[in-house]
């Protein structure tokens, strides 16, 4: 197991490019819209940029979720790389289990890197409870994602 998750760690850096527009362009869209719209309440401008910190950060982890994670699969089968993980004496379930565990430190970078713009760029301010429950509600609806 631990094989393959170097393996996939190993894949992660040769696609690098995917992973940084994966999370840079929800960043980025994020910095960009949650500046152009404004509102004059206070309260109602911080809520919107709230809210549209986690909408990123959603948007950025079903980009890995509904394009990359089917991808790595699709190449994998391609590659004949699936057939020889089924003739090897590693179970099949330990393949999959790599292949989720590398989408889920994609899911969690993708929060890390969003919320940390949201909080030191934009001025995000939420409790330490609030960011924690946030990120792990992002990560189990992220399930939602794989399931489809």
């Amino acid at each position: 197991m631990k094989a393959l998750v170097q393996v996939e760690a190993v894949k992660l850096s040769r696609s690098l490019g995917v992973f940084l527009l994966s999370i840079g362009m929800p960043v980025i869209f994020f910095l960009i819209f949650s500046s152009t719209v404004q509102f004059d309440d206070a309260t109602m401008q911080k809520a919107f940029i709230q809210s549209y910190m986690l909408t990123m950060t959603g948007f950025s982890m079903s980009g890995f979720a509904l394009f990359t994670f089917p991808m790595m699969l699709a190449e994998d089968r391609n590659n004949s790389w699936l057939t020889f993980i089924q003739h090897s004496p590693l179970p099949i379930w330990q393949y999959y289990l790599s292949k989720l565990v590398r989408v889920l430190l994609c899911f969690v970078s993708s929060i890390a890197v969003v919320f940390a713009v949201g909080g030191l760029v934009k001025g995000v301010e939420m409790t330490a409870q609030e960011w924690v429950i946030s990120a792990l509600l992002l990560l189990v609806t992220s399930i939602v994602f794989l399931a489809i």
